[in-house]
């Protein structure tokens, strides 16, 4: 009867108002692949927005954020269950981490506005574009235009136009520029020729331009 099901609901609801550790338990386990494929735990379903590029040179990402989730059958999830609480807190809150930061959309919305939350949580949690991608020529360089590696070279050197390694680069053809590029963040003898301190200036400037948006491609 569907009365006595909405009521079984509400009095199990009321009981796990006062059982933390039981909801993070079953949380994790409706997150994780042990719940079974297609298993409906909790009225919620997370995604799987796009973290990787149409150009994925120069991508790497943590295997856990990358790797397809297994769907397995599972015929009794009681007893799936009660192994999976088995398994201890550690496994269980890694469970929750990763599955809600596989879920995590780029930006946020609220009523199809974008939200500052995604700008501020990216701050506080020490997220780098740069730790998961070294630009390349196919992948960045090579997608803008000359102008704009000729000026993003002198902000990486925090020096002017007329400075002349910036002068004898923007005299070069624009898929030469993209490959010098390319090599600026990867090999250390083309950092050592337009930095001395390439690791740390170089690096840091990447960041700084990343945080300002300057292009989106």
């Amino acid at each position: 009867m569907v009365d006595i099901h909405a009521m079984r609901l509400a009095a199990l609801q009321q009981a796990l108002l006062a059982k933390l550790e039981l909801v993070s338990d079953l949380m994790a386990f409706s997150l994780s692949s042990a719940s079974g494929a297609y298993a409906t735990i909790f009225d919620m379903r997370l995604g799987n927005p796009t973290n990787t590029p149409s150009v994925e040179e120069g991508f790497a990402v943590d295997a856990r954020l990358s790797e397809p989730q297994p769907h397995n059958m599972v015929q009794d999830q009681a007893e799936a269950f009660v192994g999976f609480q088995g398994q201890g807190k550690k496994a269980r809150n890694a469970s929750i981490t990763e599955a809600l930061a596989r879920g995590l959309h780029y930006g946020f919305s609220t009523c199809s506005r974008p939200s500052n939350l995604f700008d501020h949580i990216e701050e506080v949690a020490g997220a780098s574009i740069r730790t998961v991608w070294t630009p390349t020529a196919a992948s960045f360089f090579g997608r803008v235009s000359g102008s704009y590696l000729d000026a993003l070279l002198a902000d990486l050197l925090s020096a002017e136009a007329s400075d002349a390694c910036v002068k004898a680069f923007a005299k070069m053809k624009k898929s030469e520029k993209a490959a010098t590029m390319e090599r600026l963040f990867s090999d250390s003898t083309t950092q050592t020729f337009y930095a001395n301190t390439p690791e740390v200036r170089l690096h840091r400037a990447f960041d700084a331009w990343q945080a300002e948006r300057a292009v989106d491609v």
